[in-house]
């Protein structure tokens, strides 16, 4: 009851309209982020293009993740840029390698040199201190994080804009859910929805989420029909002008819609995830 408390707070049910509909959905949310999983799960996150958000709502999502799971929740950074997963969080660049982690044979192991938010989410930063003009190639994920990642209930990887036609594969075959990061505008989310084939037919064959940020502010619905004819989860992510700060910004900082719309692609990456072998 708790987290549920937790996640109502962080909503004006007057604001979303009737009460009680709101509440059911609420609870069906939170259900949805805090239900069992058999395994531990990956979660990858990529984009088509630059100056989507997919650092922010990776960002988000392991952050809702960790505070309202009891297991481990494990941030990973394999993207370019400065505003990366850590960058969100509000924690420093760049981790350091440990023979500790690379020998994991427990959770305090696989969590040894991670940097940690008030929220219990541990980041580890692919990019070494300062380089944020390169993305992290795939090998560095399979090495750092494979040997620990059986300590996590949940791993969340910002791999940024990746080109298709060379690591799209490794995206897949490291993910047991790809969450594809696209534009609200229909060229933007039809150009994501050209991908789902290519990552579920993959041999390790994720399961895929569509979350569409309107960047553009135009309240775009192309996640109604982009659902219907897909058959897999779509989430509209507002546009929240906080995202645009020069600093960090924790969740009570976003609009109320904001926060509720994370919480809605954390159930639905949760839920993707109990259902892939």
């Amino acid at each position: 009851m708790n987290r549920l408390s937790s996640l109502v707070s962080s909503a004006s049910l007057a604001l979303l309209g009737s009460t009680s509909a709101r509440m059911r959905e609420l609870s069906l949310t939170n259900d949805a982020i805090t239900a069992s999983l058999p395994l531990s799960r990956r979660i990858g996150f990529v984009q088509h293009q630059g100056g989507v958000g997919a650092s922010s709502t990776a960002a988000a999502v392991a952050s809702t993740l960790a505070t309202r799971r009891s297991g481990l929740i494990l941030g990973v950074n394999a993207s370019a840029g400065a505003r990366s997963i850590a960058w969100q969080v509000g924690l420093a660049g760049g981790t350091a390698a440990s023979e500790r982690r690379a020998r994991a044979r427990s959770s305090a192991d696989a969590s040894d040199g991670l940097a940690m938010t008030a929220g219990g989410l541990r980041v580890l930063d692919l990019a070494a201190r300062g380089e944020t003009l390169t993305a992290s190639p795939s090998s560095d994920w399979y090495s750092e994080v494979t040997p620990i990642s059986r300590f996590f209930d949940v791993v969340c990887t910002d791999w940024g804009v990746r080109p298709w036609n060379v690591d799209l594969g490794d995206v897949a075959s490291s993910s047991h859910v790809v969450c594809v990061v696209a534009r609200a505008d229909r060229q933007s989310a039809e150009d994501a929805a050209a991908l789902v084939p290519a990552l579920t037919s993959n041999t390790n064959a994720p399961s895929v989420v569509i979350a569409l940020v309107d960047v553009g502010r135009t309240g775009a619905t192309s996640g109604d029909w982009l659902a219907e004819s897909l058959g897999i989860p779509v989430v509209l992510i507002p546009h929240d002008p906080a995202r645009a700060a020069a600093a960090p910004v924790g969740s009570p900082t976003l609009a109320t819609r904001t926060r509720l719309a994370y919480g809605q692609l954390a159930g639905a990456l949760v839920t993707s995830a109990e259902v892939v072998a």
